[in-house]
């Protein structure tokens, strides 16, 4: 019983740190522009990285210039925002 306590802890401190050891890769710029085009929007910039998303300059249906926010893992459309 006494070992097994020990490989708990043991376990519980190594096992946050690796997790993290392996990195999800991230969607190609094709499947960002498809899913812009899927909801009617046109890119106009390249995507950038910020803050844990990817970020693009588009013109969204009504034709106005937005930021548009794009999850890095999925490509799933996240929001826009206009500056």
């Amino acid at each position: 019983f006494e070992d097994h306590r020990a490989d708990s802890r043991l376990d519980h401190r190594w096992g946050p740190a690796t997790r993290h050891e392996f990195h999800r890769p991230y969607v190609e710029r094709v499947r960002i522009y498809d899913t812009l085009r899927f909801r009617h929007y046109r890119g106009i910039g390249d995507p950038y990285f910020v803050r844990g998303h990817y970020v693009v300059r588009t013109i969204n249906p009504f034709g106005r210039i937005v930021f548009v926010e794009v999850d890095p893992y999925s490509g799933a459309f996240l929001g826009e925002f206009r500056i």
